[in-house]
């Protein structure tokens, strides 16, 4: 590990050196290391290995470890394409067992793989669309934080006005994240419209809700900047003069370089890469 070399099944003791460490293994925060030995190994081994994964997405205790277990397993497609049916139930059985911050993160990165599943048309889309449409309850602000961005992904690639309505049902619990994916829903459905006089009404309520996530959240740039970029739309609908924009375009500007700090941070996940042609 500390070379960064794969721990491959014959380092430490064949398929059944596995076995007779079963139990330890599934309390122990190893299931990302279990998926990538999977995905490598023989086919005499597969059925052992899949049981143990299975088993290990039921019971693992650690939401990084869940997130980079799923992350690892939906890359490989022939791992993946095995066990989406028999993971299909214990991702959902995970989101629904949500009881504390903790929970609430295992539910929120089990409820995204589903959602990455079914990109993948490795399960059927109706069950994730069930799901995200009857969060019931009043979910923490942290599950409810991804549930919105999934709904709005969701939106993006499948439309659907059952999916606004879960994303106005989100409001109160995750304001900013709600009332961004709302406004991004706006913007897109806006700019489709055929004459200008729409296309500026659903601009003009796009615009409410970037505005309205940024007064839920200062940190919310991206909803400044589209909030900015919308100001410079109707200006040059209405001809307004280049000295009159500049304190809009310069508005503009510091929200993208600040945007664009926060994502040099990390890397855009591919599920979410639909979305940057509003961008």
């Amino acid at each position: 590990l500390a070379r960064g070399e794969a721990v491959t099944l014959e380092w430490i003791g064949g398929v059944y050196g596995l076995e007779a460490e079963r139990d330890a293994l599934l309390q122990a925060p190893f299931l990302d290391v279990l998926v990538a030995m999977t995905a490598t190994a023989s086919e005499t081994d597969q059925a052992m290995l899949d049981d143990l994964l299975v088993d290990g997405f039921a019971v693992a205790q650690s939401p990084t470890v869940l997130r980079d277990a799923a992350q690892l397993l939906i890359e490989a497609p022939h791992v993946r394409d095995r066990l989406a049916r028999a993971l299909t139930p214990i991702l959902v059985a995970r989101v629904a067992a949500r009881s504390d911050p903790r929970t609430d993160l295992l539910g929120a990165y089990a409820l995204e793989a589903l959602f990455r599943l079914a990109l993948a048309d490795a399960m059927n889309r109706h069950r994730i669309l069930a799901l995200l449409t009857e969060i019931d309850g009043t979910p923490s602000e942290l599950f409810a934080a991804h549930a919105a961005k999934l709904l709005g992904a969701a939106f993006t690639q499948w439309g659907g006005d059952d999916l606004i309505a879960a994303l106005e049902r989100l409001l109160p619990a995750a304001e900013a994240e709600a009332a961004f994916e709302l406004g991004l829903i706006m913007l897109g459905t806006g700019l489709d419209q055929a004459s200008m006089p729409e296309i500026l009404g659903r601009l003009e309520v796009a615009q409410l809700r970037f505005r309205q996530a940024a007064e839920a959240d200062e940190n919310r740039a991206d909803a400044i900047a589209y909030d900015a970029i919308i100001d410079m739309i109707r200006g040059f609908w209405d001809e307004t003069c280049a000295a009159d924009l500049q304190a809009t375009l310069s508005r503009l500007e510091r929200a993208i370089a600040d945007r664009q700090a926060l994502l040099q941070a990390g890397s855009l996940p591919p599920w979410l890469a639909p979305r940057a042609d509003r961008e």
